[in-house]
């Protein structure tokens, strides 16, 4: 059976860029986002090539429903061999002096408390089909903090945080390695950060044969071909 490959948090961007990627390998696809804007047609499309890709809506900011939505994926496609949490809250907007702390509150249940709640519901069905990889999207924003995206930069540090800390945890052994692609600019299509660069680099992680001993992946650009 093809592999299962989870992303969540899909919009037109790495996440998108991800799904044709899987596609590419011939793996089966499950996409996740808060509306099927963008899933929805582009599931349509994976279909029509011949790809086994399903969309599912949840948002990750709310535990009991997210969780069980990726029991019900697991149950249903079977444990995924990569899983990419991708899914962001951007806002509230502004500098720390005047952060609203409710705000903050609700986009850390995305920028971390998702990431938390995806391994706890995929890590034991990955060990049980024999491992894989969970890949957290950092940024650069997890190293320097820039003050009028308050919010999210504290959202990134605690993310590469739990990836971090996750990556020690599991160690070299385990089957189920993960880590945190650090993403060192702004995404842009036709840039050094274009997306389906960066998707490219998500699956030569994954695919890597010492990727156990990797907590951090930086990505500053695509790596030059060898002279």
């Amino acid at each position: 059976m093809a592999d299962h490959v989870l992303i969540i948090g899909v919009g037109a961007g790495i996440g998108a860029s991800l799904a044709r990627r899987a596609a590419a390998e011939g793996a089966r696809v499950t996409l996740v986002a808060r509306s099927e804007r963008v899933t929805g047609p582009l599931v349509q499309q994976l279909q029509a090539d011949g790809v086994d890709a399903a969309a599912v809506v949840v948002d990750a900011a709310y535990e009991p429903a997210f969780t069980a939505t990726l029991e019900q994926v697991i149950a249903e496609r079977g444990a995924p061999r990569l899983v990419v949490y991708n899914a962001v809250d951007p806002t509230p907007a502004g500098p720390a002096s005047t952060l609203d702390p409710e705000g903050l509150t609700m986009a850390l249940e995305t920028n971390v408390t998702g990431a938390v709640v995806v391994t706890n519901a995929v890590l034991e069905p990955m060990r049980a089909a024999g491992g894989g990889t969970i890949i957290f999207t950092g940024g650069v924003l997890a190293t320097r903090p820039f003050a009028p995206m308050t919010s999210l930069s504290i959202g990134k540090a605690a993310l590469r945080s739990y990836a971090l800390c996750l990556h020690q945890e599991l160690g070299t052994d385990d089957p189920v390695h993960a880590v945190t692609v650090t993403i060192g600019g702004m995404v842009e299509p036709g840039t050094a950060f274009d997306p389906d660069a960066i998707a490219e680099r998500m699956f030569d992680v994954h695919a890597r044969r010492d990727r156990g001993r990797l907590g951090e992946v930086a990505y500053d650009g695509p790596v030059p071909a060898p002279a």
